[in-house]
């Protein structure tokens, strides 16, 4: 990690019985080290000094495990030396690695567990001129190829806001790639909107229109991403694109369903207010066809701790959601919050403000006191019965 050659040969010769190619406990050998952390001189030096390195270069689960959007499964990154360069987007490294593996065929189209190789790594980086040195030089790598979810390199583009690759991809005729969806059905536009990436919107925009009206396997939109994603300067351009602010998914989520189950203040303003002046007001009481949710119903569900679902609640009040409506198996809001032990959303929902706007009884709030699990709030509910002015 330091990168001083001189350091790593005295701690060799101070210790005969140390192994080079020693792993830490997440698979990294001494090699991973160096070219994750830039150190482009020791990387060099243990490629060329150090064969056991390369013939023991496994796999590295130095990667926190991560649930993938798409399959909803947990991965593991499993970066072998190669992606490691690529995420670095060094090609003084990548030669290097190859020169010493000439007589052995490198295999430079090796994958990770989810299967991106090198050139989806670079992209997702930013790594362009590695790009471009890829997609030239090397044809073992094929362009066109997809992760196990279907995403290819476009795709992995589109997530990291690098519109210049795009550009490339035309360069090589292989603007084909942006139209193509994802096992899931998702688009780049999609994929821009959700990780916020606004360079890719606009270019989107401007040269692939088509994607607008494009829904996923769950019928969301562009704007739903959008809205997920959090910027409001994207919703915006969406909107002023033509798709219409009352999109439903298939489960008939508006946005501001979306907007509340990602705790998306600015968003949700926005929304409630668009859908006043669009004559759409109806869609702030619109419930779920699968639960029969409002959108309130979600601030309770993953709780931020940090102010936002009450600021939500806030809004959704002034812009007079029924916040008495339960779901269709009879939970309010307060219940859900108490199930998923949001404790700051409980302390605010007990006020007089929101016990009288969504109706709460004193039975209920006793019922309540007596099945809570949670000390603070059980305390917190006892406050409520004993301050609360009951009629």
């Amino acid at each position: 990690m330091g990168g001083s050659i001189q350091i790593f040969d005295d701690i060799l010769k101070a210790d005969q019985n140390l192994k080079v190619d020693v792993k830490c406990n997440r698979g990294q050998t001494a090699l991973h080290y160096a070219i994750r952390e830039r150190k482009v001189d020791m990387s060099i030096y243990l490629i060329s000094h150090f064969a056991e390195l390369l013939s023991s270069i496994k796999i590295d689960t130095g990667q926190r495990p991560e649930i993938h959007r798409d399959t909803k499964k947990q991965i593991t990154p499993r970066f072998e030396p190669i992606h490691w360069i690529a995420w670095i987007g060094n090609l003084q490294i990548l030669e290097t690695l190859k020169r010493k593996n000439g007589k052995t065929s490198f295999d430079m189209a090796k994958t990770t567990i989810n299967e991106l190789n090198i050139l989806h790594i670079a992209c997702l980086a930013n790594e362009n001129d590695f790009c471009k040195h890829v997609m030239k030089n090397e044809t073992q790598i094929d362009i066109d190829i997809t992760d196990n979810c279907g995403w290819n390199v476009a795709h992995y583009a589109a997530r990291a806001n690098n519109s210049a690759f795009f550009k490339i991809l035309k360069q090589f005729k292989k603007e084909n790639l942006i139209e193509i969806r994802t096992k899931c059905k998702k688009t780049t536009l999609h994929i821009a909107c959700e990780y916020a990436s606004e360079k890719v919107v606009d270019y989107l925009l401007e040269n692939h229109k088509t994607l607008l009206d494009k829904t996923d396997e769950l019928k969301w939109n562009a704007l739903h991403y959008a809205t997920k994603g959090g910027n409001l300067s994207i919703l915006k351009k969406i909107i002023h694109n033509g798709l219409n602010v009352g999109s439903l998914t298939n489960e008939e989520k508006t946005l501001l369903h979306v907007a509340c189950i990602h705790k998306q203040v600015d968003i949700c303003r926005y929304v409630a207010e668009k859908f006043v002046k669009t004559n759409q007001s109806a869609l702030i009481n619109k419930k779920t066809t699968n639960y029969g949710w409002l959108a309130a119903h979600y601030l309770g569900v993953e709780r931020k701790g940090n102010g936002r679902e009450e600021a939500i609640l806030d809004i959704l009040y002034d812009y007079k959601m029924d916040l008495k409506d339960e779901t269709d198996d009879g939970h309010s809001i307060l219940d859900i919050a108490l199930e998923h032990f949001n404790e700051g959303l409980v302390n605010y929902i007990l006020s007089a403000k929101y016990i009288e706007a969504m109706d709460i009884s004193k039975q209920k709030l006793q019922k309540a006191e007596r099945d809570a699990r949670n000390e603070e709030i059980k305390a917190s509910l006892r406050r409520a019965l004993e301050t609360f002015k009951w009629h």
